[in-house]
């Protein structure tokens, strides 16, 4: 009959055990799922700012190529005057006709 009795103390002493680890693992996956769930929200504003960021890029890329024609419309201009200027001093030489 003793030997019954230790054997039931052993029992549970082990089952106490193994229900503390049973909550220690509880406890790390509710630790691990915040951090997922944190993680997750911070790639999500991570990809928000992404597509802002491309979005203000690509603003800037059509901005900077309109200058760019405007530049070249421009200096155009800017020859074609010059060569109808020297065009009553000279012979043209190296300007459009």
């Amino acid at each position: 009959m003793r030997k019954l009795e230790e054997n039931l103390q052993n029992l549970e002493s082990k089952a106490k055990g193994k229900d503390q680890i049973y909550k220690n693992l509880q406890e790390k996956i509710k630790e691990l799922e915040g951090q997922i769930e944190l993680k997750k929200a911070m790639q999500n504003d991570s990809e928000k700012q992404i597509s802002q960021l491309s979005d203000k890029l690509r603003g800037k890329e059509e901005t900077c190529s309109t200058l760019q024609q405007k530049v070249g419309f421009c200096s155009t201009l800017l020859f074609e005057l010059f060569c109808s200027s020297t065009h009553s001093f000279s012979n043209n030489k190296g300007c459009l006709a």
